[in-house]
């Protein structure tokens, strides 16, 4: 029998390589890659979650099955150190705070590994929320007066990956704005806008609050209008 061993880190390096490669914006979160399209996310397969609970899953099943097999994986398993799947599932467990309480109620195996999997997903929610920057728009996102459903509508559409992402980071708040370079780049400037001088320069503010650059781009409108 051939054990293959591969790494963790590996495994997620290879993920990086391709996720960046002409489907995300430099300046997009890229944890909102693995969360699906109906909950604001990009909807691409995740690798961590299923590695890490087939690891989870692996570890009892070696230790108690009897046979050749899982003993010369066993055997294996001492010698190899850094990679061994009893540290790794031990790792993992530890990250996703797996409940005692699982072990003894009565579950079987595949519901523990979606309860697993839930958690897991969850977690990635969560840690996207509490950034300052890209959690913006999750959050705004989980208000009451906000329709989730249409609002994340559109990531099911077929814009290509940069332009999508580029909308998702202007949610974000992650556009090159003064409150931006402020806030966020810790940058010595004024975060005030520069045409109306009154409110914060947000994403927000210049699409929809800014009185004065509506005024003239209106004015722009009606003057184009005259001349056809």
């Amino acid at each position: 029998m051939v054990i293959i061993s591969s790494a963790f880190p590996n495994v997620m390096a290879g993920c990086v390589r391709t996720r960046f490669r002409h489907n995300l914006s430099i300046i997009a979160d890229i944890e909102r890659l693995y969360i699906p399209r109906k909950d604001r996310g990009r909807g691409l397969i995740d690798v961590e979650t299923p590695l890490k609970t087939i690891t989870i899953e692996l570890n009892p099943h070696l230790r108690d099955k009897e046979g050749q097999y899982p003993k010369q994986v066993l055997e294996y398993e001492r010698s190899e150190a850094k990679n061994a799947i009893t540290k790794n599932a031990t790792k993992f467990k530890r990250e996703v705070q797996q409940c005692q309480s699982w072990r003894t109620e009565k579950i079987n195996q595949p519901q523990k590994m979606l309860r697993l999997k839930s958690k897991m997903k969850s977690m990635k929610e969560e840690k996207c929320k509490n950034k300052a920057l890209h959690g913006q728009y999750p959050r705004i996102v989980e208000k009451t007066q906000v329709d989730a459903v249409i609002t994340n509508k559109w990531l099911s559409s077929n814009l290509k990956g940069e332009p999508k992402e580029l909308l998702v980071a202007a949610k974000d708040q992650a556009i090159n704005t003064r409150n931006y370079q402020k806030v966020i780049c810790g940058q010595q400037v004024e975060s005030k806008c520069r045409i109306c001088s009154q409110h914060e320069e947000t994403v927000d503010h210049i699409a929809s609050g800014c009185q004065i650059m509506i005024s003239r781009l209106q004015t722009n409108g009606i003057n184009m209008s005259q001349r056809l």
